[in-house]
């Protein structure tokens, strides 16, 4: 239960409106040797784990498996199941995570958040680029389109709210650290210049350069992140570095090798195509997916991204009827790349304790 200190916390945190703060973070005066004990998690689907263990709180998208469960429970820490705040929630933009998320905050020691990715639509670019469960979208004219979003001063602004907005509601020993996103391929390997992960074109491949654009765009909203959190004055937490050998395409794996468990992102199986004659048929809209009422939920899931990431207040996000765990998990670390992350975060979290003075 939330004490009353807490509770008036969190309601300042809800009245007080600012658009943007550019100063640092208030230095931390000291820390007990039971610090951390409590631990709030903030974020999209990526901090809420999609498809990683068993579904928390399915309706948000929150599974057992995600880094901040990892974090929670992990032993190196004195972290109470009581004194843990997960509120990260599938599909979440920077500005649900400001409105549904900070002014939750209440006394955590250390706040973890992650987002940034639902900004740019990147629903869209997946799509449009690697499945093509809507096949009449262009891959080029989507990734030039989220580029353009990742360079916006909307996106920046974003970002700084949810960072600034967070910090104000920590207490002043706390530690808030801000992370990024891993990329998805190894871009330097030949096997994959005649694979597809494609629903419904056989023939549409990750070339080298596709996969390039694809990466280079997670490196471009890694670079907004980590900017806005120096910014504040907080640390941001590269994970990249650790899924080194454990993306899409590495050096001698037969794509998609759904089985393979190094590999720490979610993927689909190879879509049965019907034989070179009937190609054309299936790039007809008609026969797009078997299953018309999971490819509705796919296109309604999609639409939420999108009214979410324009900043509109819905409560469907709660209610909605998502697609199957396997579509909605995709290109989403797998429950080994969560530790992977927790393990990161873990580290910087005792590196602070060692490094500040303690009560």
């Amino acid at each position: 239960m939330v004490g009353v200190n807490a509770f008036w916390h969190s309601l300042g945190c809800c009245l007080f409106i600012h658009a943007v703060f550019s100063t640092p973070i208030p230095l931390r005066t000291g820390r007990s040797t039971q610090w951390p004990s409590s631990y709030a998690s903030l974020g999209d689907s990526y901090a809420a784990g999609a498809g990683a263990g068993s579904p928390v709180v399915f309706s948000c998208g929150r599974f057992s498996g995600a880094y901040p469960v990892k974090v929670a429970g992990g032993k190196q820490l004195n972290i109470s199941h009581e004194n843990v705040r997960y509120l990260a929630c599938g599909g979440s933009n920077g500005q649900s995570v400001l409105f549904h998320q900070v002014p939750f905050i209440g006394n955590s020691d250390v706040v973890t958040i992650t987002a940034g990715g639902n900004e740019i639509h990147f629903f869209n670019v997946l799509n449009a680029c690697v499945y093509h469960w809507l096949p009449f979208a262009d891959c080029e004219k989507e990734i030039g389109e989220a580029r353009a979003m990742v360079q916006s001063r909307n996106l920046i602004n974003q970002i700084d709210t949810v960072i600034a907005r967070s910090a104000k509601c920590m207490h002043p020993d706390a530690l808030l650290l801000v992370t990024g996103y891993a990329r998805f391929f190894n871009e330097r390997t030949d096997l994959c210049d005649h694979v597809t992960f494609s629903r419904t074109r056989p023939l549409d491949y990750l070339t080298k350069e596709k996969r390039r654009a694809l990466n280079q765009l997670v490196s471009m909203l890694n670079d907004v992140i980590r900017a806005s959190a120096e910014l504040h004055g907080v640390e941001y937490i590269d994970i990249d570095p650790v899924f080194e050998g454990h993306r899409f395409c590495e050096d001698g794996v037969r794509e998609p090798d759904i089985g393979r468990e190094a590999t720490w992102f979610f993927n689909l199986p190879a879509a049965k195509f019907q034989g070179e004659e009937q190609q054309d048929e299936l790039r007809s809209a008609s026969i797009i997916a078997p299953k018309v009422n999971n490819l509705q939920h796919l296109v309604k899931f999609g639409q939420l991204q999108w009214a979410i990431s324009d900043g509109e207040d819905t409560e469907s996000r709660h209610t909605l009827s998502f697609p199957d765990l396997e579509t909605v998990r995709t290109f989403h670390p797998t429950e080994i790349g969560h530790q992977a992350i927790a393990d990161v975060i873990v580290k910087a979290i005792l590196k602070s304790k060692l490094v500040l003075p303690s009560d």
